[in-house]
C-alpha cells in the first residue's frame, strides 16, 4: 500500500516513514467501486483529495451546451481531477466510472490542507501539479491559431488531458476542421498523416482518439 501512496504524485518525494508519519494524523477513507459504479458525479461538490489507489477509471467531461465532449482513461496510482481541490469552483466538471474493481482513497479538504502544512513536498508537488495544468491550458489555447496543424492538435490533446492519460477520445459537435479553422480537407490530410505516424489511433470528421498521451508528445519537442 505504502508504495502505491509513494508513487502518487501528490505523495511523492518523501520516505516512508515521513510519508507513514504525516498520513497518520488525517482521516482516511478507502472506497472500492464495481466495475461501472460512479466514483465522482458531475455537480458533486469538490470536498476531498480523490486517490485512484487501484484500478482504471474512466473520466468523462462535456461543456454546457454538448458542442465538445472529452473522455480519457486514469490508471492508478493518480489523483481524479486534483486541481479541483481548492479553487472558486466547488462543483466536479466530470462523471468518473470505474472499469472493472476500483480502489480510492479520500482525503477531506481539510486534512488535506494538515498535510500540506505537514511538509513542504506535499506543497510543491500541488504546485506542480497546478502550474502543469494551467501551462498546458494556455499553450493549447495559443496552438489553435499556430500555423503547424499537427503540432496544434497535439497540443490541443494535451491541454486537456492529464499526464498519464489514455485511451483520450475528443468529440466535437461541428467538424474538427471548423474547430481549428482549416478545410476539412487538410485537416483530414493532417489527421491521417498522424495516423499513419503512430501519433492518434482514428479519426472523423467529429472526432480523434488516441491511444496514449506520451505518444503524442514527440510532436511537441
Amino acid at each position: 500500500m505504502f508504495d502505491t501512496l509513494m508513487s502518487m504524485p501528490l505523495l511523492s518525494g518523501i520516505s516512508r516513514e515521513r510519508l507513514a508519519q504525516a498520513l497518520s494524523s488525517v482521516k482516511l477513507q478507502f472506497c472500492k467501486y464495481a466495475d461501472g459504479e460512479s466514483i465522482v458525479s458531475i455537480g458533486d461538490h469538490c470536498d476531498s483529495a480523490t486517490l485512484l489507489i487501484s484500478g482504471l477509471a474512466r473520466v468523462s467531461i462535456t461543456d454546457e451546451v454538448s458542442h465538445f465532449e472529452l473522455q480519457y482513461t486514469l490508471g492508478a496510482p493518480d489523483a481524479l481531477l486534483p486541481e479541483y481541490i481548492f479553487g472558486r469552483a466547488v462543483s466536479q466538471p466530470a462523471e468518473i466510472k470505474a472499469i472493472g474493481e476500483v480502489s480510492v482513497l479520500r482525503i477531506a479538504k481539510t486534512d488535506y490542507l494538515m498535510l500540506l502544512q505537514s511538509d513542504p513536498v506535499f506543497v510543491l508537488n500541488m504546485l506542480n501539479t497546478l502550474s502543469l495544468k494551467s501551462q498546458h491550458a494556455f499553450e493549447g489555447v495559443l496552438a489553435i491559431s499556430g500555423s503547424n496543424l499537427a503540432r496544434r492538435v497535439a497540443l490541443w490533446v494535451t491541454a486537456l488531458t492529464p499526464l498519464r492519460a489514455t485511451d483520450i477520445r475528443l468529440h466535437c459537435a461541428a467538424n474538427i476542421s471548423e474547430a481549428f479553422g482549416v478545410e476539412a480537407a487538410v485537416m483530414q490530410s493532417v489527421l491521417t498523416q498522424m495516423q499513419g505516424d503512430g501519433y492518434i489511433t482514428s479519426f472523423s470528421d467529429v472526432a480523434l482518439t488516441v491511444a496514449d498521451r506520451r505518444s503524442i508528445l514527440p510532436l511537441l519537442r
